[in-house]
């Protein structure tokens, strides 16, 4: 029966220090595979292992090789599948060597055999110098012909590459095309399909910048650095050595790292055992700094964390402490300290209004701490009035709801959505005062399509119930064909009301606007918005094919006086009524969408 022994490190360096020699052109495949197998078999023996014939031969040792070429070299492995050893002591080799070389020490010195070959002498040597020589041949190529990279699988650039050979040193490469790619890899990175020198990815100099950088980082604290940050900040340069993202970065500090930094999958660290939390990185900063800060300024300062992390920390679902002050600005919560007293004043405030209304608009809220306790909005002047309610928010979130601007108990989350359309269905009649009224309160607009689906407007101040409306509807239908001929009419356009039946108050366009909106079983109403204090759109037939004021337009625009431009369009959507204001967003696409249908 086979043994079946597992690998261990030390064999492993050995493997992986075979690959390399091979990779330099020092031994063959073959000569490589039965010095492994020879030296892990007699390592064995000497510690007193009793082997058969299958351990670690000749033929587990080519498949092994194979496998740990692929990892070195970043080729595919086929069917194989590397161990969890292999691809550790493999990220050793290409981000670690001085302790994979220390590794690989410790093998031999326990191995008299391997000590003897390491004593080999002169021909060892010159063995090694050939190689190198024969790899700064293959550099020389790469150096001067391939600059944005080789594409490692492609045939054609294989007979390229050779056509090279042959005229920069006036003699055929030999080698089959394995080998000369095993070589290729042994002396390049690699991203995708293309394999790059690193020595012309990435110079001399711009190696020192960035080293230089993230020493600074770690000497000032910096826990992490993340390859995206990193690439962001010295990206015109990057490009210019075509490498084009962060993941090309990545691959060319692993190559260049040489121990000194441990690479992580999105970031290097400068210990192993480093907790790796932006978030804790942002709320250090944002205390420290003592007040609001504007975005571009984090993004600066933080330059060694990627942006897009530090905004989903800033605004995401977990950024409660987090606190929004202005467009682009943020500060942390604990830099403000309010004693216990003081929040308890405040929230006998909110609780006031509670009781009376069952909300609170915030901009109420900061206005009565301007005039009861002054000393907190002085205390805290940096704070935009928005800042100070949403701090408030944050601490006084066990014992209220804040929704944006509205306040309400805890857990009722209202919306000034709810807020209005609470305030109609307990009214009977309301006016349009009353409804600017609780707007500026809750600083918000006024919800009109929600109004509409529950009361109807009798003139310009007031409106009621539709528990209240007596439309005789057969009768006002009749009295609106009158006026619209055809398809549809401008509201506007009806301005008498002497063929209207009564329905219960005085006919004016405003009523008019409220039955064709919710009580016409023959009409519609098509328009940008209902408006606060006028009137605009179309009443137009439900048969009509319109599906909404957008493909009105385009057919007014299509079968009217031709108009070509946009102020003349404009200038006539507001004569006839169909627009409140000369503006209307995408008016020039509906002209072109007209100048179609005209042909």
């Amino acid at each position: 029966m086979a043994i079946h022994i597992p690998w261990d490190k030390y064999e492993t360096a050995l493997l992986i220090d075979a690959c390399h020699n091979y990779n330099l052109g020092n031994m063959s495949r073959r000569e490589a595979i039965v010095s492994v197998s020879q030296t892990l078999r007699r390592r064995a023996v000497n510690k007193g292992i009793i082997i058969d014939d299958i351990f670690r031969n000749e033929n587990g040792i080519s498949m092994q090789f194979t496998i740990m070429n692929g990892l070195l070299c970043h080729k595919k492995i086929g069917l194989h599948n590397a161990s969890k050893l292999f691809v550790e002591m493999a990220d050793l080799y290409r981000n670690n060597r001085d302790e994979f070389e220390k590794i690989v020490k410790e093998a031999k010195d326990g191995n008299p055999i391997l000590r003897l070959e390491d004593n080999a002498g002169t021909e060892q040597k010159q063995k090694i110098e050939r190689g190198n020589s024969l790899l700064e041949y293959y550099r020389e190529i790469l150096r001067q012909n391939y600059p944005k990279g080789f594409r490692i699988e492609s045939k054609l650039e294989m007979k390229r590459f050779r056509k090279f050979w042959a005229q920069r040193y006036a003699d055929q490469l030999e080698d089959p095309d394995e080998i000369v790619r095993d070589r290729i890899r042994s002396i390049t990175i690699q991203f995708e399909d293309f394999v790059y020198l690193p020595e012309v990815m990435i110079t001399e100099s711009l190696q020192k910048e960035l080293f230089e950088y993230i020493s600074k980082c770690f000497k000032k604290g910096k826990k992490v650095i993340y390859y995206t940050a990193l690439y962001k900040l010295y990206s015109l340069k990057l490009q210019e050595r075509h490498i084009n993202n962060p993941d090309m970065l990545k691959l060319c500090l692993g190559y260049i790292n040489q121990g000194n930094y441990i690479m992580k999958r999105e970031c290097l660290v400068a210990k192993g055992n480093v907790e790796i939390n932006p978030a804790k990185e942002v709320e250090a900063y944002l205390i420290a700094s003592n007040i609001p800060v504007g975005i571009e300024k984090i993004y600066k300062d933080l330059s060694y964390l990627p942006e897009d992390k530090i905004l989903k920390i800033l605004t995401g679902s977990n950024s409660a402490e987090f606190i929004w002050n202005k467009r682009g600005e943020y500060f942390h919560a604990d830099i403000v300290d309010m004693s216990q007293q003081e929040l308890d004043d405040i929230a006998r405030l909110i609780q006031l209004s509670l009781d009376e209304r069952g909300f609170m608009g915030g901009d109420e809220l900061i206005e009565l701490i301007k005039g009861q306790y002054p000393s907190i909005r002085e205390r805290y002047f940096n704070l935009s009035d928005a800042g100070l309610r949403n701090v408030l928010g944050y601490k006084l979130k066990d014992r209220f709801t804040f929704n944006g601007k509205i306040i309400s108990a805890y857990g009722k989350n209202l919306t000034t959505k709810d807020i209005f359309l609470d305030y109609i269905k307990l009214r009977e009649k309301f006016t349009l005062q009353e409804l600017k009224i609780l707007k500026s309160e809750l600083g918000t607009g006024i919800y009109f399509d929600n109004i509409y689906e529950n009361a109807f407007r009798i003139n310009r101040m007031e409106f009621v119930s539709k528990r209240y409306a007596a439309f005789d509807v057969k009768k006002t239908d009749m009295a609106i064909d009158r006026f619209c001929t055809g398809d549809y009419i401008s509201l506007g356009e009806i301005h008498q009301f002497g063929s209207f039946p009564y329905g219960g108050f005085p006919w004016n366009v405003f009523l008019l606007e409220s039955y064709v909106a919710g009580f016409s079983e023959k009409y519609k109403l098509l328009h940008m918005r209902y408006g606060e204090e006028t009137v605009s759109g179309a009443i137009v037939k439900k048969a009509a094919a319109y599906k909404d004021f957008d493909d009105l337009l385009v057919h007014i625009f299509a079968v009217g006086t031709v108009i070509y431009d946009r102020k003349e369009a404009l200038e006539y959507l507001w004569d006839r009524g169909f627009i409140a204001k000369r503006r209307y967003e995408g008016i020039e696409r509906l002209l072109e969408r007209a100048a179609i249908l005209r042909g």
